[in-house]
Parts: structure tokens; sequence; C-alpha cells
């Protein structure tokens, strides 16, 4: 069978694990942008189609990502894992302890190319969130993926091999997305300063402030989530509430993964 090379575009190496890499990244790409819900059926030969490979690289990608608990398998097959607002909460809370580390280790362990490409990832998202947009879905969709960008490269940036993996399997990247819809425009401008003042701690070779800003950029954060969140009945699921909270993102029919 010909070797997969591309996601969409998007050039690899030939080889499975640069191969199971890219297609993960791509799957959680269209998770974090609302392409994919919470709770919703996956569809293995319409996910392989889309990025353009065969269904044993994407069950095989689905299999990690389920060993991460980003997604589960169901007797009539695959469904994004869904979480109660109490998960919600406790995901929040580790991913803040967890970020705040790889921001600490940045500071004191990225090499120069490493900042540059933290940097890099900054000047994207703050180009962006200056940008007019035609609708919040859009917004959103635009700044989950930049935002998810930015935090990938922090993770790497502490050169601790583990971190990233980790902080993938703690993100719940449909709230994430979510949340920028919900954000004003104040709490926009919040959230990119705290971006850019990171970016600076961390190429300042400053741990501790990049620790501190980082603790307090994923919990603002959850705030927003919460204030949307709290009202739900108790029990209630984030599907339930993503379809409720982004009625334009949950029909316009943007991905083709469920029949």
């Amino acid at each position: 069978m010909q070797k997969f090379k591309s996601v969409n575009g998007a050039q690899t190496a030939d080889g499975g694990r640069n191969e199971g890499s890219a297609i993960r990244g791509a799957i959680q790409a269209r998770i974090t942008d609302g392409r994919i819900r919470p709770g919703e059926r996956i569809v293995e030969q319409r996910l392989a189609e889309d990025l353009g490979t065969s269904r044993t690289p994407v069950r095989e990608a689905l299999t990690a990502m389920m060993a991460l608990g980003q997604v589960t398998r169901t007797r009539s097959g695959w469904e994004t894992v869904d979480h109660t607002p109490e998960e919600l909460r406790d995901a929040f809370r580790l991913r803040a302890s967890l970020e705040s580390f790889a921001a600490f280790n940045a500071a004191l362990e990225a090499t120069e190319e490493q900042q540059q490409a933290v940097r890099e990832a900054y000047d994207r998202m703050h180009v962006a969130s200056g940008r007019s947009y035609s609708d919040a879905l859009e917004r959103a969709q635009v700044m989950a993926s930049l935002n998810r960008r930015f935090h990938q490269q922090v993770a790497i940036a502490s050169n601790n091999t583990r971190l990233p993996g980790v902080m993938d399997a703690v993100v719940v990247a449909p709230l994430v997305f979510s949340a920028f819809s919900w954000y004003t425009e104040a709490q926009l401008e919040r959230s990119d300063y705290l971006h850019g003042a990171i970016c600076d701690a961390i190429c300042n070779r400053d741990p501790h402030r990049a620790e501190w800003l980082m603790a307090e950029h994923i919990l603002e954060g959850w705030e927003v989530v919460e204030r949307n969140v709290e009202p739900a009945a108790d029990g209630q699921r984030s599907a339930d509430l993503w379809h409720r909270l982004q009625p334009t993102a949950a029909s316009d029919g943007a991905n083709n993964n469920s029949k």
C-alpha cells in the first residue's frame, strides 16, 4: 500500500510514527475547531476519505486517542468523549498545573529556536485577534486553532518529552473552541495580553513569571466556560451544552463524520 504523505496538504515523512502523529493531529484539529463535536459519532471511512488516507491509520490514530481519553469505542463505532461540568472543572484545574509547569520549564530550557517558535505562534495569534470576522463561529475556529498551536509550542519548548502528549489528553478541545465564541472583546484582549506576557517571560528566561501567568491564563479561561456551563442541570453533559450554546456551529454541517 502507498505510504501516507500528507493530511490535507500537510507534508509528512514516510513512516508509521510520522504518519500516525499527522493523522492524530488532524483529528484533534477537527475536534478543536468544532468540526467534530462532543459525543459525536466518528465514521472511520468518511474520516479516512476526508484525510486522504486509508482506514487502518485512522483506526490506529483513534486507538491512540482512546488511550489518552479523547475518544471512546462503542458498539456502533467511535465517539468523541463527552464530559459533565464537574469533569470539565477538574480538567481545567489539571491543565492549569500542567501548563504552568510547561511554561516554567520552557523559560529555563527552551533553545533559541524554540523561543522563536513560541514567539511566532504568539504573533500569529495576536494578528488574528485583531481581525474582523463574519461571525463568532469563524472567530472561534481561527482562534482555537492558533491557541492550540501556541500552547503546543510552549509544551515543546519545555523539553519534557512526555508533557505534550499528557497535555493533549487533558485539554478539552471542544470547550476551548466554545470559549473563544463566548469571549467578549475585552476578554479576547485580555487573553491576547496574557499570551504575549507568557511569551515574553519564556523568551526572557523568567520561569516564575511564566508559570504564574500561564496558571492565571488557564484559570481565567475556565471562568469563561464556567459561567456558561454552571446554569445547566446536574449531570448535563458538554454535548448538550455545546449544542445549546453553539447553535450555529452545531447546525452548519461543517463535519462529514456522522450519518
